[in-house]
């Protein structure tokens, strides 16, 4: 488990340190983050990503934030990235089904990660959700924490709570 290399609570990190920790990490970063602002920061609604304190245990991680609706989190941690999703009932069940999140070109039947699935059922059921976490090592991996939002807000249309990327609202 990778713990914000931030620890010190007196001072939100900058932007040299972070990139300077990240170093060959931070176009994942970078581009994590931009992925997730041109998939749902159109219409007038936009992405923020804001630096959180939780503890000493945490450190300061980034929370990525859609209205009121926080998306998930970032971890910055030396040369590498991960994030931490979490996942209501609905959205955990939902990531069991075949093509759940997955964009409009992928097969059907695309499941998620076996890595991924065993890390939503193995986590602890809380009032908030079930969090988990996911390293951010490669484009593909920048592709599957999006995926992994889509399930979050909502697989489709059907189902309540839905948010569209380009919901114009």
């Amino acid at each position: 488990m990778v713990v914000s290399v931030f620890g010190a609570k007196e001072r939100e990190p900058g932007e040299e340190a972070l990139m300077s920790i990240l170093a060959e990490s931070a176009g994942l970063w970078t581009g994590l983050k931009r992925a997730i602002v041109r998939e749902y920061g159109r219409g007038g609604v936009e992405v923020h990503f804001q630096w959180k304190f939780y503890g000493v245990s945490s450190g300061w991680v980034v929370k990525a934030v859609r209205r009121d609706r926080t998306l998930f989190y970032m971890v910055p941690a030396a040369n590498s990235v991960e994030t931490i999703v979490v996942f209501g009932r609905a959205a955990a069940d939902d990531a069991e089904r075949p093509g759940a999140g997955a964009p409009a070109d992928a097969p059907d039947d695309a499941m998620l990660p076996d890595t991924v699935l065993d890390a939503i059922r193995e986590a602890p059921e809380y009032v908030e959700g079930r969090s988990f976490r996911v390293p951010v090592a490669s484009p593909e991996d920048i592709e599957l924490v999006l995926r992994l939002v889509r399930i979050k807000l909502g697989a489709g249309p059907d189902r309540p709570g839905f948010v569209a990327p380009d919901d114009g609202a």
